[in-house]
């Protein structure tokens, strides 16, 4: 149904502008991803993932076709509206060394508060929801530049659902963390999108985690752009394109990749 659509994108070209000329580094994209659903973007490196996910996310410019958010034409949106409906997730953040992890989650909050940022009970309740969601609480005064890369990626994520935001980019956030972090990362994720029905939409090089967790994947091969179950991409031989011509390739029964010795 209509309104069971949280992203509606429909003959997207995607690439740079450099002043009158553009760039087109994938074309005629379609696909659409009902709410609650988690989502990986999967690809080789230099196929397109992260422009993908940033356009999206309002981070860059399309070059044509439409995005619809939540049944509005992404370019609709105000700031204010757009901050209310999308969180934006970016590994490589950069923050103030100043900062505590209560400080930081709260700047989640910002969308909703006077011009003097006075917190109301409702953002203190998002904030320690969040803290609670993120197993941040027992952190919230120590300084964002002692926590491992783990635990900053919480921080990140905690500061997103404190945004309290229908969608939630993000890009490659199991960068840096092993694999216990990784998995913790991504069950989070989907913990959201079940228990809140929340819509995410995150870039990964974790493929074999994504067919794991997510609801659907968004591949990208030969140029092009397709929307699958874990299921359907497993059957299909589009793991195979990724990586074609290399001595890896993914093995079906296993449900993994394999290097060919």
């Amino acid at each position: 149904m209509e309104r069971d659509k949280s992203i509606l994108v429909e003959h997207l070209s995607i690439g740079y502008l450099q002043g009158k000329k553009h760039e087109e580094i994938l074309s005629d994209i379609s696909f659409t991803i009902p709410k609650g659903n988690l989502v990986s973007i999967i690809g080789a490196n230099g196929t397109g993932k992260s422009t993908l996910l940033r356009t999206l996310a309002h981070q860059q410019p399309k070059l044509s076709g439409s995005i619809s958010i939540e049944n509005m034409p992404l370019e609709n949106y105000s700031i204010n509206q757009w901050a209310k409906q999308v969180s934006w997730v970016h590994t490589e953040t950069m923050i103030p060394s100043s900062l505590n992890v209560d400080e930081l989650v709260s700047l989640g909050r910002q969308p909703y508060t006077n011009w003097l940022d006075t917190l109301t009970d409702i953002d203190r309740n998002e904030i320690e929801k969040a803290l609670k969601l993120t197993d941040l609480d027992h952190l919230k005064h120590k300084k964002c530049n002692t926590l491992s890369d783990g635990q900053l990626q919480r921080v990140f994520i905690a500061r997103a659902i404190a945004q309290n935001t229908p969608l939630i980019f993000l890009d490659e956030p199991t960068t840096h963390l092993d694999l216990h972090h990784k998995v913790e990362t991504l069950t989070l994720l989907q913990r959201l999108c079940k228990q809140f029905n929340k819509t995410i939409v995150y870039s990964s090089h974790e493929i074999e985690l994504s067919l794991q967790v997510c609801d659907q994947v968004l591949s990208i091969s030969n140029k092009k752009v397709a929307l699958h179950s874990p299921k359907e991409l497993i059957e299909s031989n589009v793991l195979n394109e990724l990586f074609k011509n290399s001595k890896i390739h993914f093995d079906k029964q296993l449900g993994k990749f394999l290097f060919e010795k």
